[in-house]
């Protein structure tokens, strides 16, 4: 009876759980982190603000070196939008498997389906 109480409790407060278990794991990386971007449109914000002085930076030089600067530039908003769909892929990823994890449980509580989950 106590089992199947537990994996009541866990089934019918897994979303508040696993948003909770979320939001601490992205705190304790914006604590640890130097720059602290909260969002995925923040990582994008800091690119385009790097690239955005890369570009400005670039004034003085010629054709040459302009070309290169600016490449430069591209290549880290490119990298930092890169980091940011990754991010997305890793909250979606992880929503899918906390979920899945809940529908598992589901079958916990009964004495027929305990042993395969």
């Amino acid at each position: 009876m106590m089992t199947v109480g537990f994996c009541w409790f866990l089934v019918v407060n897994a979303s508040p759980l696993a948003w909770t278990v979320l939001n601490s794991m992205q705190e304790v990386a914006s604590r640890l982190s130097v720059v602290k971007p909260n969002s995925r449109l923040e990582h994008c914000g800091v690119g385009f603000n790097l690239a955005h002085q890369i570009w400005e930076s670039s004034a003085g030089f010629d054709a040459g070196q302009f070309v290169i600067i600016g490449f430069s530039g591209l290549i880290v908003l490119i990298t930092l939008a890169l980091i940011a769909a990754q991010l997305t892929i890793l909250l979606i990823g992880s929503f899918i498997i906390l979920n899945g994890g809940v529908i598992v449980m589901g079958f916990l509580g009964s004495e027929w389906t305990r042993d395969p989950a």
